[in-house]
């Protein structure tokens, strides 16, 4: 056998024990970073979510919130997610996690039920509303093309006023 240094060293996949080994701390640093952003990205959504008033505004928000929210959850309830990390270091706090998980479906629900009420909003008492709007200022428009055909007709044509 050569020892030197021209000998090919085993790679992680040549060596089962060290290539699963490997994947593992790979997998969890990988899922640890993208809970990370995802965290990140959901503490912005939620800035701009507690920030609006905007009927139509906020159901794009909470409509990205549900979108995030379900990648998020699924990451975090899959097989690299929070089960696995606290698992590892901790198995004493699995209870935490899966009332952590317990919660995630509660907020999922709520979440769900408060687009049906902005939705119900929007297709019906802001609908409504803004289709008065729309109304009363046609009629003010109207309005005032009848007033100023009024005034019109008085200076030009009863005053004799030439343009």
């Amino acid at each position: 056998m050569v020892t030197g240094s021209d000998e090919e060293q085993p790679m992680d996949s040549d060596c089962p024990q060290l290539s699963g080994a490997g994947q593992r701390v790979s997998a969890d640093v990988e899922s640890r970073q993208r809970i990370a952003e995802d965290h990140h990205a959901l503490g912005e959504l939620l800035d701009r979510l507690e920030a609006t008033s905007d009927p139509n505004l906020l159901a794009l928000e909470l409509a990205e919130l549900e979108r995030l929210l379900t990648a998020h959850f699924a990451l975090e309830e899959g097989d690299d997610g929070l089960h696995e990390m606290v698992g590892d270091a901790a198995p004493h706090m699995l209870a935490g996690v899966q009332r952590l998980f317990d919660e995630h479906r509660r907020m999922s629900a709520r979440l769900a039920e408060i687009r049906g009420e902005v939705q119900a909003c929007l297709d019906g008492p802001v609908a409504r509303l803004v289709a008065a709007s729309r109304e009363l200022a046609q009629q003010l428009r109207r309005h005032e093309q009848a007033e100023n055909e009024l005034v019109a007709g008085a200076l030009y044509d009863d005053l004799g006023i030439s343009s």
